[in-house]
């Protein structure tokens, strides 16, 4: 869900002719439905997890489809029409077979979306407000068994946090791992181990952007929370621009 200003956006999927596919709906600010649904898919297979945000003129609707996965990024006017581009631009990570659970947030007039790669590598890409994308970059370190379901939120000054879950070894537990991201640049600081549940794994996350006090003092940055589903826990943590944590 996203909110425009003075209505919601609501991307979901609803089960049409045997399989899901995915809509998009405005509601007003109590929550009555605002003109009719529109239908952003239309397909023989499964398309999942939409994600949606808000840039003050247009909103972007990112999702995944199928087996192996791929990842698409949708625009829609503020009233509900003119989706684009047809059928939503692909999210494509360079060497990649599968491209999934993508999230998407905003970048001043434009968007960023962030998906993961085979189930071992994350990607970024910035979107115009019509969803002609950039180049897609990496931004995680090193090797790992597996990262999956990236977050990412704007926080202002070219600036996004993503945060997503890492398993280092095959049988190792899952944490929350994350970055500050210069869209724009097309580059990262650094991946920062955010969570250390083990030997707990990691069950969900999310990550927001707001003013926190950590590194140099107070300022612009990231608040993330996750659980843990051995000891059934919430926990948390605030990172600022420059990927210091407290």
């Amino acid at each position: 869900v996203a909110w425009s200003g003075s209505e919601w956006g609501v991307a979901y999927m609803k089960a049409i002719g045997g399989n899901y596919e995915i809509m998009f709906e405005r509601l007003g600010p109590t929550g009555t439905p605002v003109g009719s649904p529109l239908q952003i898919t239309s397909n023989a297979v499964n398309d999942n997890g939409p994600s949606i945000a808000w840039n003050g003129t247009r909103y972007a609707i990112a999702w995944y489809r199928g087996a192996p996965t791929e990842s698409y990024l949708i625009t829609v006017a503020a009233d509900g029409t003119t989706p684009w581009p047809t059928g939503g631009a692909p999210l494509l990570g360079s060497g990649c077979a599968g491209n999934s659970t993508p999230d998407v947030a905003p970048f001043g007039t434009d968007f960023a979306a962030a998906w993961s790669c085979d189930g071992l590598r994350i990607f970024v890409v910035r979107s115009d407000a019509w969803g002609a994308l950039g180049t897609p970059f990496e931004i995680h370190d090193g090797s790992a068994n597996a990262r999956y379901e990236p977050e990412i939120a704007y926080g202002g000054s070219g600036r996004h946090g993503v945060v997503w879950g890492v398993q280092a070894t095959a049988g190792a537990a899952f944490e929350v791992f994350g970055d500050v991201v210069d869209v724009a640049a097309g580059t990262d600081i650094a991946e920062v181990q955010m969570s250390n549940a083990s030997p707990n794994s990691i069950y969900s996350k999310d990550i927001a952007a707001g003013t926190v006090d950590a590194g140099a003092g107070s300022g612009p940055g990231f608040g993330v929370v996750w659980q843990e589903n051995t000891v059934n826990a919430v926990r948390g943590v605030v990172f600022d621009q420059s990927g210091n944590k407290s």
